[in-house]
């Protein structure tokens, strides 16, 4: 059986728009910030408890392998006792903070919504509860320019075994990238809960693995713990990560008892409740050498050199200067169009920078849409598409315009039922082989069950038949997240405007 608990909802928009990033960082081991990890886990309650302890040894074990142990300051809240309100305050209030320190608190354990709307982390089964706005007003309050509070609350009730025996991490002695960007080279307040209101948070049936938000955000960091990448963009990723680990432990989804009834949640969206971050002014002493490592790419031919840079701050003019810039590694990007048409160079699996035209080079004239195309707006299909698990499910669909309109809506029907299809327009993009074709699609929104996502079906003609081969996804706070699966068909007939 399962175990949930309850949340919110969240979602991020990686820009790189740089001709060169920053995939390395600062490893200062004179830096005057501290970072003090405060962990809370639910660990006694008779239910939960097991999964909280697990949680709790990863986001331990993730901080000790990733932060200077010099600039680390962690600690196990409540582990012979439940935690309370007063205790989580408590350990707050305790802290040494200077004010270039950072405070991260994080709890596993049970949460509920009140009509209120506000969001309350329940411990002490249930008869003690913290808001989480006092939280993170006490860690505002403490002094410390950053302030980290991250939270997997849950609320179902379920058996679980004992908890797991783990070996010791040891500690390290210099700092992660990507834990230097997130937790040092930043001033602010992140705030993050994992799943939005009404919905519950998932964990793994097996009962060794923790809950599923954790999991994804403990591996989201530990894949990119080489990368300098921000708050938002390993937020997404967590996101992403969180919400397919929910569909594939709950195919069918999981029934949810909220205020108006039952309902039945089949995705898991965590939510960024407050994400105020600004970049810090680097404190590198004069004559102190930072290292990074640097990617650069040359838009006229797509080939990325990696480089490891030293720079060194001139004690004259106080300005950071390389001293030294060795190259590494070498090797050819691919670019990769995004949903909204924007394109990206990709190396290695990262996003490296926006696609540029070469200088000098104008851009080609917009190319007007056949009416033979637009004709496609008004017309019945067949068509066939891949879930994440990659079962094929037959959809037949029609989409149809108003007589004046240029964008249509529809339906599709999966499995004698019926989802809607809106926003459909025709999209164009150049052919990426250099040639002066252009290719066309179908884009637009997908409805079903509750979930909302988008769809871009590319055209094109087979034997005298018009057909389409594409993608779909789901949308992530309005944006479009990653292709889920396929998305095929054939046209069957044509069909006239609806009146109006």
């Amino acid at each position: 059986m399962s175990i949930f608990k309850s949340f919110h909802q969240c979602r991020y928009a990686i820009a790189c728009l740089f001709a060169m990033i920053v995939v390395g960082s600062v490893q200062s081991a004179e830096a005057a910030r501290r970072v003090h990890l405060l962990v809370v886990g639910d660990t006694q309650d008779p239910t939960i408890g097991k999964h909280a302890a697990f949680d709790v040894t990863a986001v331990m074990d993730l901080f000790t392998a990733n932060v200077n142990s010099q600039q680390l300051s962690k600690r196990e809240v409540s582990t012979d006792t439940p935690p309370t309100r007063e205790t989580m305050l408590q350990s707050i209030r305790d802290l040494n903070i200077q004010p270039d320190d950072a405070i991260v608190f994080y709890y596993s354990g049970h949460g509920l919504y009140t009509k209120d709307g506000l969001h309350y982390l329940a411990t002490a089964g249930g008869q003690d509860l913290t808001q989480r706005g006092d939280l993170l007003q006490a860690m505002q309050a403490s002094g410390a320019s950053l302030s980290v509070l991250i939270t997997d609350a849950c609320f179902n009730f379920k058996e679980i075994p004992p908890r797991a025996i783990r070996q010791a991490v040891p500690g390290v002695n210099v700092t992660s990238p990507l834990f230097q960007s997130l937790f040092f080279d930043v001033d602010g307040v992140v705030d993050v809960n994992s799943a939005r209101q009404g919905q519950v948070a998932g964990t793994y049936p097996d009962n060794a693995q923790g809950s599923i938000f954790t999991k994804s955000w403990v591996t989201v960091l530990k894949e990119n713990r080489q990368l300098s990448l921000t708050w938002a963009a390993t937020l997404d990723q967590t996101a992403v990560k969180t919400r397919s680990e929910f569909q594939k432990v709950y195919i069918e989804g999981e029934q949810v008892e909220t205020e108006t009834g039952i309902v039945l949640q089949r995705t898991q969206e965590i939510v960024r409740l407050k994400l105020e971050i600004q970049r810090r002014q680097q404190t590198n002493p004069a004559g102190q050498i930072s290292k990074s490592t640097e990617a650069e790419i040359d838009p006229r031919t797509g080939s990325v050199t990696i480089y490891q840079v030293e720079r060194q701050v001139d004690p004259a003019t106080g300005q950071s200067k390389i001293v030294r810039r060795t190259p590494s590694g070498s090797g050819r990007a691919e670019v990769v169009v995004a949903d909204d048409g924007t394109a990206y160079y990709r190396y290695n699996g990262t996003i490296i920078q926006a696609a540029k035209s070469n200088p000098g080079t104008t851009p080609p004239a917009p190319t007007p849409v056949p009416i033979r195309i637009t004709r496609l707006l008004n017309s019945r299909w067949t068509s066939e598409y891949t879930t994440e698990q990659g079962a094929a499910i037959t959809a037949p669909l029609r989409i149809q315009t108003s007589a004046t309109g240029r964008v249509a809506q529809g339906s599709y029907f999966p499995l004698n039922d019926s989802g809607a299809l809106t926003q459909v327009q025709v999209a164009t993009r150049p052919a990426s082989d250099g040639s002066n074709e252009t290719i066309y699609f179908l884009i637009g929104q997908w409805e079903f069950s509750g979930l909302t996502g988008w769809f871009q079906w590319e055209l094109y003609e087979s034997n005298g038949r018009q057909h389409f081969n594409g993608n779909w996804g789901f949308l992530e706070n309005g944006k479009r997240g990653p292709s889920r699966g396929t998305w095929k068909g054939s046209l069957q007939e044509l069909l006239e405007p609806m009146n109006g």
